[in-house]
């Protein structure tokens, strides 16, 4: 099983930025960002793939962000993960999430309540 890192909560900034912020003690300078976002239906969640040491590790976007990573689409914002004292850019990001979003909307295939989640935070 591939180890996720939770996101503990997402802030966005003057400088237009989404910041997805885990556990201080969680060392992100090892982490490679892939561009690469997933859907986990079972646990509501996008997940964002990163690298560490040749392993990939799964960054769990659960529903308590997708207000604030809605409100980075809106604004076209930059996303990035940090510790608290180390920073990292997640490429790609926006654009995986709005190609996800539009591709799980009246999509059973990602099963009801994933549906049902997403319509209700992004498409309103």
């Amino acid at each position: 099983m591939r180890e996720k890192i939770y996101v503990e909560k997402a802030i966005k900034t003057e400088k237009n930025e989404v910041i997805l912020i885990v556990n201080d003690d969680f060392s992100i300078k090892e982490l490679t960002a892939t561009g690469q976002v997933l859907v986990d239906s079972n646990e509501l969640a996008f997940v964002y793939i990163v690298e560490k040491d040749d392993s990939f590790m799964y960054l769990e976007l659960t529903l308590k962000t997708w207000p604030i990573l809605k409100d980075g689409l809106v604004n076209n914002c930059e996303y990035k993960l940090s510790n608290g004292e180390e920073t990292m850019v997640l490429p790609n990001l926006k654009e995986e999430l709005l190609y996800l979003i539009d591709n799980i909307k009246g999509n059973s295939n990602y099963g009801e309540e994933m549906v049902t989640k997403v319509e209700e935070c992004f498409c309103n």
